[in-house]
């Protein structure tokens, strides 16, 4: 069963979707974040299928869209990691909120970027972080910000850049995103709770070696890494053969069973 929200944060609407399983009580959930400039659906529609498989696992689920993604009708000149973050805790409060879920067995799984938001929600204390080929360190934006020279300027005086994705679409972004990343990327609460880094051998936007040497630096006993073969980015959703996304949701499934329910 999925129901549609519009989340009220501040003066506008979070949008997203609710995901149940099909039987009763209060189910443990999981927040999922998509990444760079994508939608709740994800890449491929990568997080609808997880959606999906966590409640053929009894794990219901919101995912959101961020500022100016998707059905969201926040300015691109607001999509940075400090609105990310706020969007985020927003919609995990929401979750918190909700009569049929366990306030207490709430995850956090970030796909790329979101994974960086996911770690910069862990002063929220949420029973899990789950990560999908997560940016935490990388060097994803060093070949933009080197366009830092050549911005544009909007009507209103604000600098941007066009940013081409890897489906075909050109993307606005604006300095600040840039400017902030950097100042707030790596600096992120200190959190105790269980983490699951999930790595696709074959991903050729964040540096697979990134994330493992970003795993090896966690000082937390409770992590855990997960490494599917012949996996990019999306863990090949945007081929839309999810092969190697089912398989990697049988080992979050199962890593959650003991984890989160």
């Amino acid at each position: 069963m999925e129901k549609i929200v519009f989340i009220k944060n501040d003066s506008y609407f979070i949008p997203g979707v609710y995901t149940y399983p099909d039987t009763n009580g209060k189910y443990p959930a999981v927040l999922l974040l998509h990444g760079l400039l994508s939608c709740k659906s994800g890449d491929g529609f990568m997080l609808e299928k997880i959606a999906e498989a966590l409640a053929k696992n009894g794990i219901a689920s919101l995912r959101i869209d961020f500022c100016s993604c998707g059905e969201s009708r926040r300015s691109r000149r607001d999509y940075n990691i400090l609105s990310l973050t706020k969007e985020a805790k927003t919609a995990y409060k929401h979750m918190q909120d909700n009569e049929l879920i366990d306030k207490n067995r709430i995850a956090i799984l970030g796909h790329s970027y979101g994974g960086v938001i996911a770690f910069k929600t862990a002063d929220l204390n949420p029973k899990c972080i789950i990560t999908l080929n997560g940016a935490m360190t990388s060097n994803l934006y060093e070949d933009y910000l080197q366009t830092k020279d050549e911005y544009l300027i909007d009507k209103n005086g604000y600098k941007y850049t066009l940013i081409p994705q890897s489906d075909g679409r050109i993307e606005l972004m604006y300095s600040n995103f840039f400017e902030l990343h950097i100042k707030h990327n790596n600096n992120y609460p200190k959190y105790d709770g269980r983490i699951l880094m999930c790595i696709g051998v074959n991903d050729p936007r964040i540096s697979p070696e990134d994330g493992k040497k970003f795993f090896d630096s966690l000082e937390n006993e409770n992590k855990e890494l997960i490494i599917i073969d012949d996996a990019n980015h999306t863990f090949n959703a945007k081929t839309l053969d999810y092969t190697k996304l089912n398989e990697l949701m049988d080992k979050v499934n199962e890593w959650l069973n003991k984890n989160l329910k």
